[in-house]
């Protein structure tokens, strides 16, 4: 049997500056998940991390000023979420409305991680 533990933290920040440190990269994050999540959708579903590291790598780290570490936790985030949803479904008129969800879903696991 397994157990699961939960726990709910609350980051105290000792100054303002810090919180806004903490604050402009989680919106540098999530910001390249959902240029991440653009491009996966407007090229054909590349869903392979090696192949999505060799096309964006740089152009997260350049674009949104995102430390090595956390521009592969982008696409390490978002397969997951987008693996479920192949080629033909997302082409059709349900597309944009699950494009929305996806990103609506990044935006929540990021924002409530403040």
């Amino acid at each position: 049997m397994e157990i699961s533990l939960t726990s709910k933290l609350r980051i105290v920040f000792r100054s303002e500056a810090d919180r806004k440190s903490a604050y402009d990269t989680l919106i540098a994050y999530r910001d390249a998940c959902n240029f991440v999540s653009e491009y996966i959708f407007n090229h054909d579903f590349v869903l392979k991390q090696s192949d999505l590291q060799t096309a964006l790598y740089h152009e997260l780290r350049n674009r949104f000023g995102l430390k090595s570490q956390m521009t592969q936790s982008v696409s390490k985030q978002l397969l997951p979420v987008i693996k479920p949803f192949n080629h033909n479904f997302v082409n059709n008129e349900f597309g944009m409305a699950i494009k929305r969800t996806i990103t609506e879903r990044i935006f929540l696991i990021i924002s409530t991680r403040i």
